[in-house]
């Protein structure tokens, strides 16, 4: 119980939408604003699968692993009883994310009988969270340029800019058949630089 006010500002600082801090939610907005686009194309609407979507897109792939393992941020131990709390309040953040309402019983885990009272709550925090992204003025391709000059320059001394376009490149080699076709259904340009890039390389 002591620790609950600050789960609950945990849940509360990750799933926000203030507008001040809008340069970090336009990463968000941009992914999220591409996956509604997608779900119209394959006229899924505001689903259960466009909100799966969303949920592994970024708060599942991303927070749980900080939440669970707070050592890949911070220079922090972190010993076994606080490792199983831990783990408890990653549960908690992923049950909130479910779709699906589970009845309590005398078989549900420990944790979701801990928490029984919070999960609804923060079901409904994720629900308005991701209304209020969808509300949000689109990011455009200029803001997202911005952002990504911003970064690289206050990043650039840690940031090693060729290696990760080798990777990058080599990733986009093994899959350029579909990347190359993804590009050309949204714009035949797209598609046509693509293959320049890859011509430009394999002449290098």
């Amino acid at each position: 119980q002591a620790l609950q006010p600050y789960v609950d500002d945990l849940f509360r600082s990750i799933l926000t939408e203030e507008i001040e801090i809008r340069g970090l939610l336009l990463p968000i907005k941009y992914i999220f604003d591409f996956l509604d686009k997608e779900a119209e194309k394959l006229h899924l609407g505001n689903s259960d699968v466009l909100h799966t979507w969303k949920s592994n897109s970024v708060l599942l792939r991303f927070w749980v692993n900080i939440i669970k393992n707070p050592e890949f941020a911070f220079d922090i131990h972190k010993n076994p009883t606080v490792d199983s709390c831990l783990s408890v309040i990653a549960q908690t953040f992923m049950a909130a994310f479910s779709e699906s309402d589970n009845p309590i019983g005398k078989d549900s885990p420990s944790w979701r009988l801990l928490y029984a009272k919070e999960i609804p709550v923060y079901k409904k925090m994720v629900r308005e969270y991701y209304k209020n992204i969808r509300s949000m003025p689109p990011a455009t391709n200029q803001e997202m340029k911005a952002l990504f000059d911003e970064y690289s320059t206050a990043k650039g001394a840690t940031f090693n800019m060729h290696d990760a376009f080798v990777e990058l490149l080599e990733y986009a080699k093994n899959v350029s058949r579909q990347l190359k076709k993804a590009l050309e259904a949204e714009d035949e340009e797209l598609g046509k630089e693509f293959s320049r890039v890859l011509d430009l390389e394999s002449s290098s």
